[in-house]
């Protein structure tokens, strides 16, 4: 007989997810988005290019370290078309192993995207869980929306919950 070894998710084992929280404007709501943690986008009326914040979270071995992380997304800018780097926006407080960056580029379908994306890492158990929490908005509204996504950013938190490793 093959002895069985029972794994619950969350547990001792396979720990949770971190938590993430976000302050986000009054006016948008939570959608689903394929192989998104959390997605918000803002109330607009079509063909307005709606505002919003998705994240992610992967999970990697302890031993994966920020700097890898980091790496990794800036290679990724390179599959952007047109991309170019837009000045940096500060993020106060402990804020742990954290990058923000803030970027433009060309979509061939929707034009001109400003995005703001937020590193983080979270070591829990034997796992580094990496969250990217990207806000875009359209080129055609600059001005209003990407100081928007830039203060979501600003409020996001996220922390792995010791109770959730409880079995």
């Amino acid at each position: 007989m093959t002895v069985v070894t029972k794994l619950t998710y969350p547990g001792p084992a396979l720990p949770a997810l971190p938590s993430l929280e976000f302050e986000i404007p009054e006016d948008w709501h939570v959608v689903a988005e394929p192989r998104a943690l959390v997605a918000v986008v803002a109330s607009v009326v079509p063909p307005i290019f709606a505002a919003n914040v998705v994240a992610t979270v992967t999970r990697h071995a302890s031993s994966y370290i920020f700097s890898a992380a980091v790496a990794d997304f800036e290679r990724g800018l390179s599959n952007l078309p047109e991309v170019r780097m837009l000045p940096p926006i500060e993020r106060e407080g402990d804020v742990g192993e954290s990058a923000l960056r803030a970027l433009a580029y060309v979509d061939p379908d929707a034009g001109t995207l400003a995005q703001v994306h937020l590193l983080g890492r979270v070591e829990i158990a034997e796992f580094a869980d990496v969250v990217h929490v990207v806000g875009t908005c359209g080129g055609d509204r600059l001005d209003d929306d990407l100081s928007l996504i830039a203060d979501v950013l600003r409020s996001f938190k996220m922390q792995a919950s010791a109770s959730k490793l409880d079995p």
